[in-house]
């Protein structure tokens, strides 16, 4: 548009202009008011163009005087693209500047009780629950508590077979039996008692008292006979400590059993600890976030008064409403994560997922001893991985020598009596029956039978 006026008036000013003899004044103003006319030049411009003209009639040559106009022309399009600035009008002393209203101060003067859990920075409402709180419910109702404390039933049960492996055990059997042959009705009673006994030395003590009564009706007969027998290992099997090995060996595995409830335990405790610590991080950064949109939304209305007092451009306010609204899009982050943490915290105390809590806790921190060599002898004590480490290794030290032991030959010293009576038509006749003893030396590896002797 400046482009194509620029050459009309360039076309308009490279006319010829009449010299100042012929034409004179009244013919340079006559030309001018016609240029004017055609919207060349404003008419304010013509006393300026007048002066120039003036100042060229002293010259020679229209080429110069052309010039001039092109010059005047300039200048009068500058003068009218120049915006001229409105003064505002002025204000009197009645006119008042909004002024925002002023939010309650967010201040939490009690941080525990109550009034801390349904204070101003949480959206949330439900049950204060304290840290030990938390910690209670969750040994009395946590799943994986309950599991470990029924495993250790079974537990308990596996080391009372084991250590019942040096147990006299004690057995007893019976037969009645009646019958009637052509006529005659007669009866027989067996009653066998017996007992079982394995020593810590690998010695194995067998007693048995066989008892057996007749009664018919024209005979009857009694015998009553007990037999020992007794079995000492000398090599494979013998000794205390391969003997002892396996209820040994159970004793450790229960103690290992204990240290695992007992880290079950800890370990759940200390999952309780933290998520009521993350829950607690989550409704205090609520609080944060819901502080930072109340600031935003003070910036926000302070904007607009200084935009409605003329003190500030309305475009200057959409980086304060573009703040504002990041900072809802955090206060719905931070409200999800609250419900997380209460989700996640409600799962390990074994609760209904739809109660409503509201962490609480007295921040009240704890200085505690850094120095390094008693933290390390406190680990070593209470680490529950490491005491069970250390059991295992007694473990393995059992089983090795339970395998060296098996490598040795199979020879036991074998010692059995017998001595008992016998009636016939309840008359009493005594018998001493065979006792002996016998050395047995197996090779199991060559194959060999056993010596007796």
């Amino acid at each position: 548009m400046l482009a194509s006026q620029s050459v009309e008036w360039i076309q308009s000013v490279s006319d010829p202009i009449p010299a100042e003899p012929a034409c004179g004044e009244r013919c340079r103003d006559r030309w001018m008011k016609g240029n004017a006319a055609q919207g060349r030049w404003s008419g304010g411009d013509l006393p300026v163009v007048r002066r120039l003209l003036a100042i060229g009639g002293c010259l020679a040559g229209n080429a110069l005087r052309t010039s001039l106009v092109l010059v005047a022309m300039h200048v009068g399009v500058a003068a009218q693209d120049i915006p001229v600035p409105t003064p505002r009008p002025e204000r009197d002393g009645t006119e008042k500047v909004p002024i925002p209203t002023p939010r309650p101060p967010n201040v939490v003067t009690s941080p525990d009780g109550a009034d801390y859990a349904s204070s101003w920075r949480f959206a949330l409402s439900g049950t204060p629950l304290s840290l030990p709180d938390a910690v209670f419910l969750g040994l009395r109702q946590n799943r994986s508590i309950k599991s470990a404390y029924i495993a250790r039933v079974s537990q308990k049960y596996s080391l009372k077979v084991a250590e019942d492996r040096f147990t006299p055990r004690f057995s007893i059997g019976g037969n009645i039996s009646r019958q009637r042959i052509s006529g005659v009705d007669s009866t027989t009673i067996d009653v066998s008692p017996g007992v079982f006994v394995q020593t810590p030395t690998g010695a194995v003590f067998d007693f048995a008292w066989n008892n057996s009564a007749f009664l018919g009706e024209a005979d009857r007969s009694f015998s009553s006979i007990a037999e020992l027998s007794i079995e000492q290992p000398l090599l494979r099997g013998a000794g205390v400590t391969v003997n002892t090995a396996p209820v040994r060996s159970a004793q450790l595995a229960e103690l290992n059993n204990r240290l695992r409830l007992s880290a079950t335990v800890s370990e759940t405790v200390a999952s309780i600890i933290f998520s009521h610590r993350d829950l607690l991080l989550a409704q205090e950064e609520l609080g944060l976030a819901k502080t930072a949109v109340g600031r935003a939304e003070d910036l926000i209305d302070i904007n607009a008064a200084l935009i409605s007092a003329g003190r500030m451009a309305a475009v200057e306010a959409v980086q304060a409403e573009a703040d504002l609204e990041a900072q809802k899009l955090r206060l719905l982050q931070a409200m999800q994560g609250v419900n997380n943490a209460r989700f996640a915290l409600l799962d390990l105390l074994g609760l209904d997922l739809s109660s409503r809590i509201v962490a609480q806790e007295t921040l009240t921190p704890r200085q505690i001893d850094p120095r390094s060599d008693r933290l390390i002898t406190v680990a070593l004590m209470n680490r529950p991985d490491y005491l069970g480490q250390l059991h295992a290794i007694e473990q393995s030290h059992l089983g090795y020598e339970v395998a060296e032991n098996e490598q040795l030959w199979d020879v036991d010293l074998f010692v059995r009596g017998r001595a008992g009576e016998e009636s016939s038509n309840f008359a009493p006749t005594r018998r001493r029956h065979h006792r002996g003893t016998a050395l047995r030396d197996t090779d199991q590896r060559s194959g060999a039978s056993p010596a007796t002797g």
